[in-house]
Formats: C-alpha cells, structure tokens, sequence
C-alpha cells in the first residue's frame, strides 16, 4: 500500500458556549452577583471557567438581571476552544432583616402613659434607611422604676427603605435605669 506524503489539514476550535443560571442572595448594598456556569465541553476536557457577574443595581427584587461578562477559560483543554464572552440571566435579591432595638426614655411623672423611646437598627453600608414609631406607651401611668414600654407602628423610612424588612420585637421593652 501506498502512504500519501505531503498531504496537511487543520484542526479548529470548537465553539464553547456557557451559559448561566443566577443564584439568589440576600440585599447586602452591592450589585455583587453570583452565577452558575454550564457549558457543552466534550466530556473528559479539562477546563475551568470564570467570569464576572454583577446585578444592573443593589435593590431588592425579583427576576434581576445579572450580566455575566469577561468569561474565560484555562486548563489543560482550554486552547481546543473559543468561548462567548458574556451571557446573561436573573435571580433575586432578598429584603435584608433590620434587627430594631428599643430603648425607653425616662420621664417625669405626668398623669397619663404616653412614653417616648428611642430606635436603632444596623443600616447595611451607606444605606439612608431611618426607623419610625407611631405610638409609645408605659403599662401605666404610675411612679415606678424599670417600666414597661409597649411600641407601636414601627416601620422604615428613607431611599433605601425598600430593601429592609423589620424584625420587631415579641415584648415590651423596659425603659433605661437612671445612672446611679
């Protein structure tokens, strides 16, 4: 048999197309998103990918874009291949918890029960998100030390409100002790 000599061909990349599936997150202040990414290698090639992923904003929502951009590839396998450079898909961010704490306001006795308290919460980053109350009251109107003091109508206000839900407290607060 004769063996052909002189004879060349090539070989091409394969296309690589990744694709990517959103995973939701908790509102934490950033555009920071995270995706799964599936691709069509040929089984048993060694390759890894890695890209960038980002929400278009920070707020909560549901069905958010996520850009998926600056895929690459490396590995054993990874000059066998092109690959896309960005895809796309949604996922949710979450409200965050506002944990609120309470603290009462000491007063002068004045006949009636009307208390005034004051409201804080662990604001995520630089997040403009103000807590409110609408009613306060003492048990009683009664002398007394280390009252009880019921809260009402608490709730969040500010541009950032929207990414907050409030975790409230399931009792009374007691008022400050009077420095000793």
């Amino acid at each position: 048999m004769i063996q052909p000599t002189g004879l060349a061909s090539n070989i091409t990349s394969r296309s690589l197309a990744v694709t990517a599936t959103g995973i939701d997150k908790v509102y934490d202040g950033t555009t920071a998103a995270t995706a799964t990414l599936s691709d069509n290698r040929i089984a048993g090639d060694a390759l890894t990918i890695s890209s960038t992923d980002a929400f278009t904003d920070k707020n909560a929502g549901s069905g958010k874009y996520v850009g998926v951009s600056n895929i690459a590839i490396s590995g054993a396998d990874a000059g066998n291949y092109t690959v896309n450079s960005s895809t796309a898909t949604v996922a949710n961010i979450t409200k965050a918890t506002l944990n609120v704490a309470a603290v009462g306001v000491n007063k002068v006795y004045d006949a009636t029960t009307a208390a005034t308290v004051s409201l804080t919460g662990q604001v995520i980053g630089t997040d403009v998100v103000s807590v409110n109350y609408s009613t306060a009251a003492f048990s009683n109107k009664n002398v007394g030390q280390g009252k009880q003091v019921s809260v009402g109508g608490v709730n969040v206000s500010g541009a950032d409100a929207a990414t907050t839900s409030l975790r409230r407290a399931r009792r009374p607060l007691p008022t400050s002790r009077p420095p000793r």
